[in-house]
């Protein structure tokens, strides 16, 4: 006989092995339910909601070192921003750049169009050790026919080349265009058409600058630049609350049978302005970045060239200089202050010696700053007869 001892060690040694089985049991059920069940799922988003989501998933990801991270996107086909395959680049980026995770911890899986061609679907798994990787779902999705009259909306050539350092998290980009661009493919007789409108406070050539920019885009979405055509309708007015800007043109969208007329008559060449414009805004910090001051420079005379009845008008501000501060780029990777006054003179030598514009339609006004606008240079746009601009009638006062 057994002692009562003995049968309470013989009964917790079955029930740790009972607990033991049960257990891994019970793990290895989770772990292959888990690989049919997403870890998380999202639609259309913004940056900053992904980056959320992602992080979530990346800090699980790291607690089960033998998984994989399976992204499967479901998003229009092709190239370009909005589409599937570029969704996935930009959220495996975050997951690998941003949160650390190791390129082989994180696979891609592009699942075609979602069951509204218009809009995105993610699905963010983990995949233990062993398990197959999730299968995708052929939506039975068709693409609509585009034509007519698409899109309508404001466009600036005031395009900065610098980088949002937001740190949003990554952008699905416009699924709704990328949707759109994918039926236009599928439509290969049919000719895009962007018609563009300058704004009644439009600079020389804004409409021509925008378009050009909106064919680029379009084309990077894979359609062929031959199916793709720019027409100036003329000088409109903008309906919208927002302040009018000498960089904003209207374009027009349209889809139509190569065999159609181009949805408007091509208007005449631009009317002159009659006042005074102003053509932007540059501080030093900006301008110091060669990319960005090639593209200033570029649409400075490129508006210049459009108008050869206009003068040019810079007013500098340089920088106040400070003993105490030392002579350092703003940021590490910074390049080092070109000066403002010195650059503007050589904006102005390459004007009138490279692009051949008159010495007499280049000034440059020295002016006084302040810590608000200092290191800057605002430039403006004189029609014939029109004086120049007051620097210091246009200073905002200091808060």
């Amino acid at each position: 006989m057994w002692t009562s001892a003995q049968n309470r060690r013989t009964f917790f040694y079955l029930a740790s092995i009972i607990c033991f089985l049960l257990a891994n049991g019970l793990t290895a059920f989770s772990q292959a339910e888990r690989a049919r069940i997403p870890f998380d799922s999202w639609g259309e988003i913004n940056g900053e909601d992904a980056s959320a989501r992602l992080d979530n998933f990346a800090v699980q990801l790291s607690n089960e070192e033998s998984a994989t991270g399976v992204l499967v996107c479901y998003a229009p086909e092709g190239e370009g921003p909005g589409t599937g395959k570029f969704i996935l680049k930009l959220m495996k980026e975050y997951l690998v750049n941003t949160r650390g995770l190791p390129q082989n911890r994180v696979e891609t899986i592009y699942g075609g169009r979602y069951k509204d061609v218009a809009a995105p679907f993610i699905e963010a798994w983990i995949v233990p050790f062993g398990e197959d990787l999730p299968k995708t779902i052929r939506y039975e999705s068709k693409l609509p026919i585009q034509r007519g009259k698409i899109r309508d909306f404001v466009r600036s050539d005031e395009i900065s080349e610098i980088s949002d350092e937001c740190a949003c998290g990554p952008s699905q980009g416009d699924v709704k265009l990328a949707a759109l661009a994918e039926a236009i493919r599928n439509q290969p007789s049919d000719i895009v058409y962007l018609v563009a409108y300058n704004l009644p406070a439009s600079a020389p050539g804004t409409w021509r600058r925008v378009a050009k920019r909106e064919i680029e885009y379009v084309q990077g979405f894979g359609i062929d630049g031959e199916r793709i055509k720019s027409v100036f309708g003329g000088t409109i007015k903008d309906d919208s609350d927002v302040e009018p800007s000498a960089s904003d043109a209207k374009i027009q969208l349209w889809v139509l049978p190569g065999s159609a007329d181009p949805p408007v008559k091509a208007a005449k060449d631009e009317s002159s302005p009659t006042e005074a414009i102003k053509l932007g805004e540059y501080n030093d910090h900006m301008l110091r970045f060669p990319d960005e001051e090639k593209r200033v420079f570029e649409r400075v005379a490129d508006v210049i060239q459009t108008n050869r009845e206009l003068r040019i008008c810079f007013i500098v501000r340089p920088s106040i200089p400070n003993p105490g501060d030392p002579e350092v780029p703003v940021g590490p990777d910074d390049p080092p202050d070109p000066g403002i006054v010195k650059l503007i003179e050589k904006w102005k030598l390459d004007l009138v010696g490279k692009s051949h514009v008159d010495n007499s339609r280049v000034l440059i006004i020295p002016a006084a700053a302040d810590e608000e606008n200092q290191g800057s240079v605002e430039v403006w746009l004189l029609p014939p007869g029109i004086a120049v601009p007051n620097p210091y009638a246009l200073r905002k006062p200091s808060q």
